[in-house]
């Protein structure tokens, strides 16, 4: 899951300190723990989309 720093904080696990716009890619229940914490939020993916056949 990718996300987007949206508050400063010091990332224990990875010991580093992650700033405002930082993006990273977490397992799931990390991302959302974090988001819980109001650290971090979900970068939503943009799947392609299926072309539709025209319609006559």
């Amino acid at each position: 899951m990718k996300v987007k720093v949206i508050e400063r904080y010091k990332d224990l696990e990875l010991d580093e300190i992650k700033v405002q716009g930082d993006t990273f890619e977490v397992n799931k229940d990390r991302a959302e723990m974090l988001i819980r914490k109001g650290f971090v939020e979900e970068i939503k993916e943009n799947k392609p989309k299926k072309e539709e056949p025209a319609k006559k």
